[in-house]
């Protein structure tokens, strides 16, 4: 795995940070978060995520190398997208089903580029944002992730993902959490982050 991208919309950032907090360091991999906000919201959610988490948290402005361990989110009305092999960058797309960040640009982007490689985790949110790019993510062999109807603060997202057959495992956050541990090599004696 080189590559993680999470989506969320409403009651995402504290769902994201939860994940985020609890996953092994160094960290192996890099981020893509793409969370729904309004107007002017990016920096100060880039400034929460690195407060609950102690990652670093990139606002993405221009096309920039992706580095494991950082965490990426997009500045403000732009969507983020994978652009090759270890790039990312935003771009001023139209919105996609009502969004700029769209999470389907991102984990499209991701399928494009990164297929087995990458990981999608759909989480909390309104309407079906994300679930066209995580069957694309799960059609090239990504693992992907959608958050369970009993935890999510809205089940539209991930519902969306489950029922179009797009979410290869429904959990928890927490188990979301053991999943990438083990995933990343964390519980079965450090082997491997790539």
């Amino acid at each position: 795995i080189e590559i993680i991208g999470l989506g969320a919309s409403i009651g995402g950032p504290n769902v994201l940070a939860e994940i985020l907090a609890q996953l092994p360091r160094p960290l192996p991999v890099s981020i893509a978060v793409v969370q729904h906000l309004p107007a002017d919201y990016a920096q100060p959610f880039a400034e929460y995520l690195q407060g609950r988490t102690g990652l670093p948290i990139h606002v993405v402005t221009d096309s920039v190398p992706l580095r494991a361990g950082v965490v990426f989110v997009p500045t403000d009305d732009r969507h983020l997208v994978i652009l090759g092999p270890g790039r990312i960058g935003v771009s001023a797309d139209p919105p996609m089903s009502g969004h700029r960040p769209a999470v389907d640009q991102l984990f499209l982007s991701l399928a494009r580029h990164y297929g087995a490689a990458a990981v999608g985790i759909l989480l909390t949110g309104l309407g079906s944002d994300g679930s066209q790019g995580l069957l694309e993510l799960r059609r090239r062999d990504a693992l992907t992730i959608a958050q369970d109807a009993a935890t999510a603060t809205v089940d539209g997202m991930p519902r969306a993902a489950r029922e179009l057959g797009a979410a290869q495992w429904v959990l928890s956050p927490a188990a979301t959490v053991q999943a990438l541990r083990k995933l990343l090599g964390d519980e079965k004696g450090g082997h491997g982050g790539e």
